[in-house]
């Protein structure tokens, strides 16, 4: 009974275009579901519009095609109050509808899922089981969530964040100088991601782990073909690498990794440089931000490597390469566009 009702409340969301009128519905929820699980319920029908300045939102070129707007009452069992969806692609204001009293208010932009998905959470908890996938992410159609805790009513701002980083190679070049094969250049260069954690969940408590790895140790173009846009995973960098510098400016994606141990399950996600000497096929493979105080690829942060090659690399794609190999300089950046900060090694 619970679900029928739930499923019937979704479904006049989504053809509802006005918040306003959506109240005397969202507000019905809570009573019929406390009813049904609790002897006496909290009288919670006055129903209330929360006015939400959605900040640091992207780009002016990203799409939003849809927003997710969930409540749960701010109790120990934090049940779902209630639920909207808005369709619009230009919002930085939301009005969500709620019952009155102590809310959470949990906003998530391009969720992958059709409204009826959200008919199974019946508290905030639920929301732990509810995953989204690296393939049907682009470069401008995100994954984004932001929290918000206080009175229904009560206007805010809620600062919303990507799951998904960036890694961006921004510049690199070959510098073979003293060895036997000096003066020679990396030809048919790609860049790619390895060990990629292609699955995440919206609401996540502690460091990351993969959920599902693609690319696992190598590149695997059955996995790439599974992508929406190819190129967020591996791209050729368009030229021979020699000495002079190259900026081939190449952004790459995928969603955190903070394992604390490389193991079987629990791989370092890569930056891979491949390409041909003399040819013959030889890997460059980089821990991402693994390097001294470093946890690995974080959720809403930018990864920029300048890489110069010193040394012939690796022919095993998943076997990183040494600090002597490479003079290879990070830069890390959150979203937020907060300072960003540099580390050599």
């Amino acid at each position: 009974f619970i679900n029928i009702i739930k499923r019937y409340t979704i479904y006049m969301l989504k053809h509802s275009y006005q918040p306003v009128r959506d109240i005397s519905i969202l507000t019905l929820l809570p009573v019929l579901l406390y009813g049904c699980v609790y002897p006496a319920a909290p009288d919670t029908s006055a129903g209330t519009e929360t006015t939400i300045n959605l900040d640091a939102v992207g780009k002016a070129t990203d799409r939003y095609h849809t927003i997710d707007i969930l409540s749960f009452n701010d109790d120990k069992l934090q049940r779902l109050d209630s639920y909207q969806r808005m369709t619009r692609t230009d919002i930085t204001k939301i009005k969500a509808g709620s019952s009155s009293g102590d809310k959470i208010f949990e906003i998530i932009m391009n969720s992958q899922k059709d409204c009826f998905d959200w008919a199974e959470i019946n508290s905030r908890s639920g929301l732990k089981n509810i995953n989204v996938n690296l393939e049907q992410e682009t470069e401008d159609i995100y994954v984004m969530t932001g929290t918000h805790q206080g009175p229904a009513g009560e206007a805010c701002s809620i600062g919303m964040m990507r799951l998904s980083s960036e890694i961006t190679l921004r510049s690199i070049n070959c510098d073979f100088s003293g060895k036997a094969y000096s003066g020679k250049t990396i030809t048919e260069a790609k860049v790619y991601l390895t060990n990629v954690n292609a699955e995440c969940p919206i609401w996540h408590e502690g460091p990351y782990r993969p959920i599902r790895i693609v690319n696992s140790g190598k590149l695997n173009m059955s996995d790439v073909s599974g992508f929406h846009d190819p190129e967020s995973i591996v791209r050729d960098i368009g030229k021979d690498i020699g000495i002079n510098i190259i900026k081939p400016g190449i952004t790459l994606r995928c969603y955190p990794n903070e394992v604390e141990k490389e193991g079987p399950g629990t791989p370092f996600t890569k930056i891979v440089i491949e390409g041909k000497v003399d040819d013959e096929t030889y890997y460059w493979p980089i821990n991402i931000n693994r390097n001294g105080n470093g946890t690995g690829v974080s959720r809403n942060s930018r990864y920029i490597y300048d890489i110069r090659i010193r040394r012939l690399g690796s022919k095993d794609p998943d076997f990183a390469i040494e600090p002597e190999d490479a003079d290879i300089k990070l830069e890390i950046e959150e979203w937020e566009e907060k300072e960003e900060y540099g580390v050599r090694f």
